[in-house]
């Protein structure tokens, strides 16, 4: 027992000796590791790459230079956000490591005998350099490379590089043409939209409704904004029939369609079809240039679907020179006056005793009326809050011609009138310059400056006489029983 008791004693002290060994060994690498200078793993200037190929678990990429572009040609071929490639490249590019050792054989001890992370790059001339990453960590969170014979340690930021994902460089831009849009159309099903507008010189119009007027600056941000829209990511890269329907994109919610300046054909010479999921946060689309379906904002429906209200010009209901306005009539709930502008001051016949007219109130109703603008077009037909109109004005010039006529009434919720949930508060409002009755936001109004456009007259000061001190009345005793 006694001997099996010795043998077992110098069994574990031997153990511990190797083991401890071992350890100093493995310290002394990472120290040497540490103390190691450091190379940068590809010596190359970034517009001297060709390619860029990463293979990793789960899948990988392949990039390719096409004149001043880049092109994914793996695991699809896609257009690429050349800025999301310029930055992964140039991340790799600046990516040093510290030489362990130059020509290492054991590569099993680092991880590095099977890696399934590697990075590839081509260079001038075709020279291909090429490196493997370890999912071993070193220490403080850095991962030993293999680099031909050369064995190293890189820094933390392989974790990620080396697990790029081919969709985190592919172009989420629905739209690349760089000619000019000259119609569109905006088809919303459900809500019974169908509109098209073609430009015509400098304006836009509706073959539909050729007597409305268009707000180039409307147009001009829509196009602006659907021409640059972008998914959130790919989920599919098909689109027969079966797999349209999964996504409910056969019966899309929202159509955009886009006619170009010198592209062959009638047109439309670019779409794009969207579809709100049934349940969650996000949609899908899919566009006429690809066999691609995306997924996209869940907002991406309400966003773009405009009627031809929303392109109208919400000023010209209000428009008028407010420098011509000679001739102001004002009645409200507070007030019925008739103002005349003479030499340059605004009077009224016949005021109120101890009343005058406040220009500044008058100067900044008028120039906020010229302000105004519509938030909504509800049709010639709408606007019972107005039988009869509440308040209104009346604008002319010096011969008495008509510049503006406006009356407004009750208040309503955007809901009532329109299909949305909006609880913003609107007047009825009409004016002499369109048909339709107009949503007007409470506030607007609600701000207009004077109810009565009339104000006290400033009493004289008491005069002075040559003495400097005021007159004044002899004070008189009050009567008894005053208090």
């Amino acid at each position: 027992m006694k001997s099996f008791r010795s043998t077992l004693v110098f069994a574990l002290v031997v153990a511990a000796v190797v083991g401890y060994a071992v350890f100093e060994m493995k310290r002394g690498e990472k120290n040497e590791a540490a103390e190691a200078k450091e190379d940068r793993l590809f010596s190359w200037e970034e517009k001297d790459i060709q390619e860029i190929s990463l293979r990793h678990d789960d899948g990988g990429l392949v990039i390719v230079r096409e004149g001043d572009n880049w092109r994914l040609k793996e695991p699809v071929s896609d257009r690429t956000d050349d800025f999301m490639v310029t930055s992964f490249l140039s991340s790799i590019l600046s990516q040093v490591a510290k030489v362990v050792e130059e020509n290492n054989q054991s590569w099993a001890d680092y991880g590095l005998e099977n890696s399934t992370t590697k990075v590839e790059l081509v260079g001038p001339g075709g020279e291909r350099k090429a490196i493997e990453v370890s999912q071993e960590k070193a220490y403080d969170d850095s991962h030993f490379i293999r680099q031909g014979d050369r064995l190293l340690v890189g820094s933390s930021d392989w974790a990620k590089l080396g697990k790029k994902k081919a969709n985190e460089v592919r172009e989420k831009k629905f739209f690349h043409s760089d000619k000019k849009i000259v119609a569109f159309r905006i088809q919303v099903p459900k809500e019974k939209i169908d509109i098209t507008l073609e430009s015509k010189g400098d304006e836009w119009k509706s073959s539909q409704y050729p007597d409305v007027v268009i707000a180039k600056s409307e147009v001009d941000k829509f196009t602006l904004d659907s021409s640059t829209f972008k998914s959130l990511d790919f989920v599919a890269e098909e689109t027969e029939p079966k797999i349209l329907a999964h996504f409910g994109l056969d019966k899309p919610d929202l159509i955009i369609s886009y006619w170009l300046e010198g592209a062959e054909g009638e047109g439309p010479h670019w779409w794009m079809k969207v579809k709100r999921a049934a349940s969650g946060t996000e949609g899908f689309a899919y566009h006429s240039e690809r066999q691609t379906i995306y997924k996209v904002h869940e907002d991406t429906v309400k966003r773009y679907a405009k009627s031809l209200g929303d392109f109208r010009d919400k000023k010209l209901p209000f428009k008028f020179q407010p420098d011509a306005v000679q001739e102001l009539t004002l009645k409200t709930r507070l007030t019925d006056l008739k103002l005349d502008k003479k030499d340059g001051r605004w009077i009224v016949a016949n005021p109120p005793a101890g009343k005058e007219v406040d220009q500044e109130k008058v100067k900044g109703l008028i120039d906020r009326l010229s302000e105004l603008e519509a938030k909504y077009f509800l049709g010639a037909k709408k606007g019972k809050g107005l039988k009869p109109p509440v308040n209104s004005v009346v604008l002319r010039n010096q011969e008495g011609e008509e510049l503006l006529s406006m009356s407004w009434g009750t208040s309503f919720k955007a809901k009532q009138e329109l299909a949305t949930d909006s609880d913003e508060e609107l007047y009825y409002v009409k004016t002499s310059r369109v048909a339709d009755t107009l949503g007007v936001v409470v506030s607007k109004l609600d701000e207009l400056p004077g109810q009565t456009l009339l104000k006290d007259i400033p009493k004289e000061e008491p005069k002075k006489p040559e003495g400097g001190a005021a007159m004044s009345r002899p004070m008189t005793p009050e009567p008894e029983g005053s208090q």
